[in-house]
């Protein structure tokens, strides 16, 4: 996991190089999500951005049922051991858990009144969105979620499900296509702000 924040497998056991990175993200990043804590960052993510409940919605993908269960019950020696060969994403975590954990009590009393409210949501959204993808309703159909102290009144409908069900891979081809498309439409503005230039040259040696 920190190899993907930098840090180079050589130093995943070296205290200072741990540390210092550490610091460097800290100063890099507002928020790191935090897996357990997830609807909890989700709502922070919110507040921080200033997004609406409905910005944040998702559908649960490749869940693991069995997982709840039938939790995985880890002996203390293989805790050692895990904690000994993955020093460095243990300090990476427990540092950014922690600092997630002291964001929550910045915000104040009504926080997990609206980590509850989302939750609620959550579910209603879920579950409409899967009896949707099974088409049990008209591709038209919708579901209202109600004004709240979080919130304006707001619909989810078909398309939009589909969207938050989609696979990862087609979703992003999806967004960078999305991108590309902007990218091109403010290429050709700018191209012809340049009314008289070689547009040509700009093309090869500014956009290239």
């Amino acid at each position: 996991m920190f190899s993907d924040f930098g840090l180079p497998k050589k130093d995943f056991h070296n205290e200072e190089a741990i540390n210092k990175r550490i610091t460097d993200l800290d100063k890099e990043f507002a928020l790191v999500m935090v897996t357990e804590l997830f609807d909890e960052s989700l709502i922070l993510m919110r507040r921080i951005l200033c997004w609406g409940i409905k910005d944040i919605l998702y559908v649960p993908l490749n869940i693991n049922k069995n997982k709840k269960q039938h939790p995985i019950v880890l002996s203390e020696d293989t805790k050692q051991n895990l904690f000994k060969y993955n020093y460095a994403d243990f300090k990476l975590y427990i540092h950014f858990r922690d600092k997630m954990i002291e964001q929550i009590k910045d915000q104040g009393q009504d926080f997990y009144s609206e980590v509850r409210y989302f939750k609620k949501v959550h579910v209603i959204v879920t579950k409409f969105c899967h009896e949707s993808s099974l088409k049990k309703f008209p591709s038209s159909a919708s579901v209202l979620i109600k004004a709240s102290s979080w919130n304006t009144d707001f619909t989810i409908n078909s398309a939009e499900c589909k969207f938050m069900m989609s696979s990862e891979l087609p979703l992003l081809k999806g967004l960078m296509s999305k991108a590309e498309t902007r990218y091109n439409i403010w290429l050709e503005a700018m191209l012809e702000s340049f009314s008289g230039t070689n547009t040509a040259f700009i093309k090869r040696n500014v956009i290239s």
